[in-house]
């Protein structure tokens, strides 16, 4: 009488419960910190817009190159450049989009600094100037923008 082999694991068992430890933590992670994450290239979500003159004004505004940063609930899109230009000095041009009817709600510039999403419905713009002393606090040079509330020259 021959004795059944034990089946043949992939792993041996410390591994697979290993691997399957840090596949769960994966899972978790994404499920979690996916949505907050979403980063694309331009190219994907704006390609298929509707409306081709929005298109247009992103792609002249802010160039053919940009990432869009969607804020928590994503009824909001913030559009800036991919990469920063090789020339500092250069103003970095953003837009913020309303999703419900593709229409830009915010557009603006920064030198040197970045906008950021800082809640629902606030984006934090940093924009620096041509010299910033060492020991200079940065907090001077940000401001707050509030996407629901009309531009002054709109």
């Amino acid at each position: 009488m021959q004795l059944a082999k034990a089946p043949i694991h992939p792993y041996p068992p410390r591994r697979a419960k290993y691997y399957a430890r840090i596949s769960y933590r994966l899972i978790i992670t994404l499920s979690v910190f996916g949505p907050f994450t979403l980063t694309t290239c331009g190219s994907s979500n704006f390609a298929q817009a509707p409306h081709s003159s929005i298109k247009q004004q992103i792609q002249s505004q802010v160039g053919e190159n940009f990432v869009t940063k969607y804020n928590a609930s994503g009824s909001y899109a913030l559009i800036t450049p991919k990469q920063a230009p090789e020339n500092i000095e250069t103003n970095m041009h953003f837009l913020v989009l309303r999703l419900a009817d593709s229409a830009v709600v915010k557009d603006g510039s920064y030198l040197r600094g970045y906008v950021k999403w800082v809640d629902d419905e606030t984006l934090e713009k940093l924009s620096l100037p041509g010299k910033v002393k060492q020991d200079q606090d940065l907090s001077v040079f940000k401001s707050i923008i509030h996407v629901s509330q009309p531009s002054p020259n709109q």
